[in-house]
């Protein structure tokens, strides 16, 4: 077993020192792939010896594949990691508060927008290359420009999510959730989510509340769910 695994292993099972814990944590914060080993482990705990044997070997090979440059993708894992996070138990010893939640799904799932092949020139192409390099202020200035295009209006709320600006934010998603004619309606999850960065974490659980309690398949309803479990 390499040094690494036995590292992971050990931060699972509660056997490293305080401070030695301390790091792993931080480093689960701002390490991806390290976080993705971590969440894999931790779905080992729920499997039988055979299977945890062989789960484990895929592990392994995956990281002397990483150590030597021929990082491989799987879908497993990085599936498993996922649910590990929208579940809560992303940290061994210690649960994220709601703050941490939030800004770990702007980081996994907003960081970046779709791109079309088509009209790259068109303003909204032009916002969403500016927001996926990172400039949100030209991004959010260009969105701006685009009227009645709830896609826009949506991009808009991100923006001004990525700069910390909360209150604009929640402002434009809360107009976005009683758009009855949207076919996928992000509103009601994006509210939640900003709330939690704001650390209104009541607030917060009570729209994830009523994201679970619809009929209807309402987006982000199963990360509610997962997050409600762990509460």
């Amino acid at each position: 077993m390499s040094n690494h695994l036995a590292y992971i292993e050990d931060f699972c099972e509660n056997r490293l020192s305080t401070e030695e814990n301390a790091h792993a944590n931080q480093r689960i914060q701002r390490d991806p792939s390290f976080a993705k080993d971590v969440a894999f482990y931790l779905q080992m705990r729920h499997l039988s010896d055979l299977e945890r044997k062989e789960r484990l070997k895929a592990l392994y090979f995956t990281i002397k594949q990483k150590q030597r440059g021929k990082i491989i993708k799987f879908v497993s894992v990085a599936a498993a990691a996922v649910v590990m996070i929208i579940a809560g138990i992303f940290f061994v010893n210690q649960s994220p508060t709601s703050e941490e939640f939030a800004q770990l799904y702007v980081k996994e799932n907003l960081s970046t927008l779709p791109t079309s092949m088509s009209n790259q020139n068109d303003m909204l192409s032009q916002g969403v290359n500016c927001y996926n390099e990172g400039a949100y202020e030209k991004a959010l200035e260009l969105f701006k420009q685009i009227n009645s295009n709830p896609q826009a209006l949506e991009y808009q709320g991100l923006c001004h999510l990525q700069l910390k600006q909360y209150p604009s934010a929640l402002s434009i998603f809360e107009q976005i959730a009683k758009n009855n004619e949207l076919l996928v309606n992000k509103g009601k999850f994006y509210e939640a989510i900003t709330l939690l960065q704001m650390g209104q974490k009541e607030k917060a659980k009570s729209i994830l509340v009523e994201i679970t309690e619809s009929n209807e398949d309402i987006f982000g309803k199963q990360e509610a769910e997962e997050l409600l479990k762990n509460w």
